[in-house]
């Protein structure tokens, strides 16, 4: 069942404007509220298509801080480098080279009881970029357009 188009339409004026359930300022990447992982495969190819879209592959290498841990952030990093990225790991005594690349998901406040929104955030530099998606059966939809904030 889809929800009615108010709520989408709700969801899309708000979205960008609801404040984190947690401040990240790290460059290592988080997932605050862990998406369940039927939805995982959508949010990777929907992010990895958008930072394709603004961050041509041949001309931005990215550098993540940390070996991701989890499924989305490997998931993004084999997207990545399957579209021509040059991606690489910094450590503990090394830092990663091109533009800083972290994200996050979680779930944000402000969302009426009983809604599941789980809201991607992936930052390169010091721009970000995040979209909200529902859950749906076959994966997830998108709750409204990217919003980006440099």
């Amino acid at each position: 069942m889809r929800p009615p188009f108010s709520l989408v339409a709700l969801l899309l004026l708000t979205a960008g404007c609801v404040p984190f359930n947690q401040r990240v300022d790290s460059p290592v990447p988080s997932v605050v509220n862990p998406a369940p992982a039927n939805l995982i495969p959508t949010l990777v190819t929907d992010a990895s298509t958008q930072l394709e879209i603004l961050y041509p592959a041949p001309s931005t290498p990215v550098g993540l801080a940390a070996q991701p841990a989890d499924t989305f952030g490997q998931g993004l990093v084999a997207a990545l480098i399957a579209k021509g990225y040059h991606v690489t790991v910094g450590s503990a005594r090394t830092a990663p080279a091109g533009y800083a690349l972290s994200y996050f998901i979680d779930v944000p406040t402000g969302v009426p009881a009983g809604l599941e929104v789980y809201r991607v955030t992936v930052f390169v530099g010091s721009t970000s970029i995040s979209r909200a998606y529902l859950p749906d059966p076959s994966g997830a939809v998108p709750a409204g357009p990217w919003s980006q904030r440099q």
